[in-house]
């Protein structure tokens, strides 16, 4: 494997480079519990002929295979050592802030998320449409402002992990190793590692257990390519789960007075005489109408303009 540095990256930044990768609850699980920590992921086309495996880093994880006619091709896979993951699993709207653009999910395995800022408006627009006509279909109460229900019990449908937007996502992952194998070549202990775990039980049940979850995944159609008895290459991914820090932070340039928030897509140069030195941010996250002057975020604005240098996380 390689060595990682454990950084405690901001969420954003992750979601900018991250891959998605799709799991079913039983195995959301798996890793959440701390079980598994590898997974095989069919290799798509099927090598042919002599094969020459490289997973030298920095260089990506790569096959060269050599047909007997001479034909040479190279299959990449398809994540690679230090590459950042998210998860994909089934999901469905939980709460949302529309004022401040905040959207809460919940998810198969009975957890409800936190707040999180959804940088697509449109997007979280949408869900919030689809959410207040699943929330009337289902008789929820109405306050006047709002549908309102206790946590954990939304209206909204479930979705499938397929269609989960990466905002929505609370797993993140980063590949540790890369390495490419028949499916047939593991064990017991292999297969522990993905996730398969009973008490006591013996090396052919953790076996038995992995087939039967295996199979459960290919498509009918193609069972005699991919199915555990047709004995396929496959990328085996090994992995760490990544905690991210769900912060907001705004930072102050004290010399043009420009305020970047990396939470936001604005960039704001304000004339800070105005008193409205923070509205490019209030107006996405407090009410500009009375909470301007009061928000968070103008108390560090003035702060840099008093020549105090600081950055301020909000905690949502």
């Amino acid at each position: 494997g390689y060595i990682l540095m454990e950084v405690r990256m901001k969420r954003e930044e992750i979601l900018e480079v991250a891959k998605p990768i799709l799991y079913n609850t039983e195995m959301v699980k798996a890793i959440l519990e701390g079980g598994k920590t590898c997974t095989r992921r069919v290799l798509k086309p099927q090598p042919q002929g002599y094969i020459d495996f490289n997973n030298e880093f920095p260089a990506p994880a790569y096959i060269d295979t050599f047909a007997a006619n001479g034909e040479h091709r190279r299959i990449l896979a398809r994540y690679q050592p230090c590459d950042y993951l998210y998860v994909r699993e089934t999901w469905r709207v939980g709460a949302w802030d529309v004022h401040r653009q905040l959207m809460a999910f919940d998810y198969k395995d009975g957890t409800c998320g936190e707040m999180v800022y959804i940088r697509d408006r449109d997007m979280f627009l949408r869900l919030v449409d689809q959410a207040r006509e699943d929330a009337r279909k289902a008789g929820c109460e109405y306050n006047g402002v709002d549908f309102v229900w206790e946590k954990g019990k939304s209206p909204c449908r479930w979705k499938p992990s397929i269609h989960m937007p990466k905002e929505a996502a609370r797993i993140f992952l980063q590949v540790t190793n890369v390495k490419a194998k028949r499916l047939q070549g593991m064990n017991a202990d292999d297969a522990e590692k993905e996730g398969i775990y009973f008490v006591g039980a013996s090396p052919s049940i953790y076996m038995h257990e992995f087939i039967k979850l295996w199979n459960s995944t290919i498509n009918k159609k193609d069972m005699e390519k991919y199915g555990w008895d047709a004995n396929p290459w496959v990328w085996i991914y090994e992995f760490e789960e990544v905690k991210v820090d769900n912060r907001l932070t705004c930072k102050f340039d004290t010399t043009n007075v420009l305020r970047e928030c990396c939470t936001f897509d604005r960039l704001s140069a304000d004339n800070p005489d105005d008193g409205i030195g923070c509205h490019s941010i209030c107006e996405q996250y407090y009410d500009t109408d009375d909470s301007c002057m009061a928000c968070p975020i103008n108390e560090a604005f003035e702060l840099a303009q008093n020549g105090i240098t600081e950055s301020l996380a909000l905690e949502l």
